[in-house]
């Protein structure tokens, strides 16, 4: 049998740890697997006490060994060697011999391999010890400690026991994640050499981060399938490496991103991809794999705390600490939350443990920016600028970092030194603008200094990488505002309305200034009216307000009409038609209370005028009412007395009659169960019910025109059609047709009074139930609300002539 993979492994000064490895790697650990299969190369990277060759060899005929002469740190290079040397098709890759594995990784390895042309297949990296060794250095753990844990641990003859004693519990990964850089990956030897190997630039302790580099630059090869191997992993032992087993504090991974940043000219991203998973879960890991993770319950913490549940969120947080006392995810968690709590020492206290833990992530600028901010609060700004100075040493490209310094020393009034740190901020969110909260820290702090130009050209380098955040927007409006831009303004504003903007109100007011500043009253009405809607209590806006509407209706009053009235025919369309005169009238200049639409608002009483008591109209007339929306006739104005509805405009929507009733027919009896008929199609009504509905609601149109009574069309004459005809040629100001809306909203727009301003687009239509409308009608049926609404018909036929000639005269 051939072997396909040879196993490279390089070891540096841990001899301790070698045996343990070498001997996972053998065919009597590795289970269902011969040696003849692979082959292991260990390479020995001019350790200071090297491993024995004969040692080596002892575990199997397929175990070579090579010593590496070599003045470098850095494994790189005898890397390289032993791919050169491997006489397999494809090499295992194991840059740090201290890891372990588990006893199914070259088995699954071997299977995977047949999968695809070109395979990429990895193990998730876990440490030893319970969590990881940078943390768990804290709480003493060390080589003797692992010792014993591996003395009490029959992994010899399991391997998969590894997982009782490992961090799985509490790692960040799963065997489904997206690795940035695996311990034990097996590619073909061909495209590693593709890739150009270890790249030897690397000259770092450890190889720096050439692992991640390897592990990337293979991923992002279009051919090669990225295999992760479900229920198998290497296991880290402590052994004083470079940067596993030392605290984060002294973690050397500034140096890291340096020489990265240096070889490819860019700061390291990880790779995007997709795994594809192989293999099993074996028992001894499974009780591991639901357990919540720290970022799990941090999340679970961190909703609490958003939702204001602080207790809570505090009682989760240190419940991760006791598990993980040495976790800077906990510390920062219980921090956040003391912090909300206004505990400030004990916050800082997190906050500083967090750095102590973790101080070179990206993750670290948080525990930085909030401990400065906590000991500018408790008093010692002094001691906050240097905590930041010292974090702008290791992250020196995070303009918060530097916009945070400089107001320090605003509060200092160290204002020259300030200044630096202000246009050193500029400089790195120019350059680099990755977070938008950082542009909105440096804009708030400019606008503070009544740098109103700088601030815009932050807040236009922040919107042009994050095009949909509304803060941005409305921070953009604030400063055209200052520098008298007013339509630039006004955009900004408006697209941060658009974008959702979590305070509206401010947005609101905001743009009811510029619009009143532009001279566009009817805007600015409508932007305060929205703005009091969300914060009532603002006296200052409602005075304003109400003066603006008082002006504006001494205008409307010399008008020949100065009042409107909006003829709701039912199911012709009127909902969305009182949303739209209601809008209208808002943004006209009226008051909510000035406005009757039952269901449009709770200003008033929420039913159609025909349906109200004395008591209710009178309280409605107190209202001094000037648009009217609702199931009222004609002349509604003076049937019921409301003297503020004087010279009104009359408007009114016809609909074709039969789809009219059907439409009626559904949403009264069939959709709302009136006399029993709920889920009843209409051509299964007996005869009987069929004469009743439409004798009951037979002529509606005819009878809201001509003043018949709600439900009185069963007893319309020909007198009472003239009289519909002659409202609506010669008394209504202008009417629509519900299948022709387009043209109506355009005919109501050129024929309303001037004063009536309908701005936006006319909302769509309910098309709820327009299946059961347009469903194909049984002849007997149609026959029916024909017979019963004839005069309907014929008012419609006539108003459709009479449409299409007032829509020829206007075109």
């Amino acid at each position: 049998m051939k072997a396909l993979i040879t196993v490279v492994v390089i070891f540096y000064n841990n001899k301790r740890e070698a045996e343990r490895t070498l001997y996972t790697l053998s065919s009597q650990y590795q289970r269902e697997i011969s040696g003849k299969e692979y082959r292991v190369l260990a390479i020995d990277n001019a350790s200071a006490e090297p491993l024995e060759e004969e040692k080596v060899k002892s575990f199997g005929d397929n175990f070579d060994y090579l010593y590496y002469k070599t003045d470098s740190i850095s494994p790189c290079a005898a890397l390289n060697e032993g791919i050169k040397k491997a006489k397999t098709p494809y090499v295992m890759c194991i840059i740090d011999g201290a890891h372990m594995l588990s006893p199914g990784v070259m088995k699954y390895t071997l299977s995977a391999l047949k999968i695809t042309e070109n395979p990429l297949v990895y193990t998730i990296p876990l440490h030893l010890g319970g969590e990881f060794q940078n943390y768990a250095i804290h709480s003493g753990y060390n080589q003797k400690a692992e010792d014993r844990l591996l003395k009490n641990t029959d992994w010899r003859n399991n391997g998969y026991e590894l997982y009782h004693i490992s961090n799985i519990g509490n790692s960040r990964y799963s065997f489904a994640s997206k690795l940035a850089e695996s311990n034990c990956f097996t590619v073909k030897k061909d495209t590693l050499t593709q890739v150009g190997g270890f790249d030897e630039r690397f000259i770092s302790s450890g190889g720096g981060m050439v692992n991640l580099h390897t592990f990337a630059k293979l991923i992002e090869l279009p051919d090669v399938m990225p295999i992760a191997l479900n229920g198998e992993a290497s296991f880290h032992q402590f052994h004083g490496g470079v940067s596993t087993n030392i605290p984060n504090e002294k973690h050397p991974l500034l140096t890291y991103k340096t020489e990265y940043e240096k070889i490819n000219g860019a700061p390291y991203a990880p790779p995007e991809y997709a795994p594809h998973l192989w293999g099993h879960f074996p028992k001894e890991c499974q009780d591991f794999i639901p357990i919540s993770t720290a970022e799990s319950l941090a999340k679970i913490a961190k909703t609490l705390r958003q939702n204001g549940q602080l207790d809570e969120a505090q009682a989760i947080a240190e419940y991760l600490l006791s598990r993980q006392p040495n976790t800077d995810i906990a510390h920062a968690l219980l921090g956040s939350i003391l912090q909300l709590k206004n505990n400030n020492k004990r916050a800082l206290g997190h906050f500083q443990k967090a750095i102590s833990l973790n101080p070179l992530a990206p993750i670290s600028i948080n525990y930085y920016l909030n401990a400065g901010r906590l000991l500018n609060t408790e008093g010692k700004p002094k001691a906050a600028i240097r905590t930041l100075e010292k974090a702008a040493l290791i992250h020196p490209d995070q303009p918060e970092i530097y916009t945070n310094i400089a107001r320090f020393y605003f509060l200092q009034k160290q204002t020259k030194k300030a200044q630096e740190y202000v246009d050193e901020a500029i400089r790195c969110f120019t350059l680099k603008p990755e977070r938008a909260t950082a542009g909105i820290g440096l804009a708030n702090l400019l606008f503070q200094e009544k740098a109103i130009p700088k601030a815009r050209d932050v807040v236009q380098t922040a919107i042009k990488a994050y095009p949909d955040n509304a803060h941005l927007y409305f921070l953009a409006g604030r400063a055209d505002i200052q520098l008298k831009e007013f339509e630039s303004a006004t955009l900004n504003f408006e697209k941060a309305l658009e974008l959702k903007h979590r305070n509206l109100y401010s947005v609101y007011k905001a743009l009811g200034n510029v619009y009143n500043r532009q001279r566009r009253n009817n805007d600015a009405i409508y932007a305060f009216h929205k703005a009091l809607e969300i914060k009532p209590d603002d006296k200052d806006l409602k005075i304003r307000l109400e003066k603006m509407r008082s002006k504006m209706q001494e205008e409307v009053d010399k008008h020949k009409f100065n009042s409107f009235i909006y003829m709701h025919i039912p199911k012709c369309g009127g909902m969305s038609m009182r949303r739209y005169v209601c809008d209208a009238a808002l943004y006209s200049g009226f008051a909510a209370s000035q406005i009757h639409a039952p269901k449009y608002n709770d200003f008033f009483p929420n039913r159609n005028l025909v349906q109200m008591s004395w008591d209710e109209l009178g309280l409605l007339k107190d209202h001094k009412i000037r648009v009217l929306a609702d199931h009222t006739d004609f002349n509604a104005h003076t049937n019921y007395r409301i003297l503020s509805l004087k010279a009104p405009f009359y408007y009114s929507i016809l609909r074709e009659p039969i789809t009219r009733t059907v439409s009626h027919y559904y949403y009264n009896f069939f959709q709302n169960g009136n006399e029993g008929l709920r889920m009843v199609h209409i051509n299964d009504l007996t005869e009987k019910q069929l004469d009743r509905i439409c004798y009951t609601i037979a002529n509606q149109q005819v009878v809201y025109l001509a003043e018949m009574g709600v439900n009185e069309g069963y007893r319309a004459e020909q007198k009472h059609l003239d009289r519909a005809k002659d409202v609506l040629e010669n008394q209504l100001q202008c009417f629509g047709l519900l299948e022709k809306m387009e043209e109506s909203i355009s005919i109501l727009k050129q024929e309303a009074p001037e004063w009536m301003k309908f701005y936006q687009d006319f909302p769509k239509l309910n098309t709820g139930h327009k299946k059961k409308e347009a469903v194909v009608l049984e002849p007997h049926v149609k026959e029916t609300i024909e017979k019963y609404n004839k005069f309907d018909i014929e008012l419609y036929d006539f108003a459709v002539q009479l449409f299409e000639k007032r829509l020829k005269k206007m075109k």
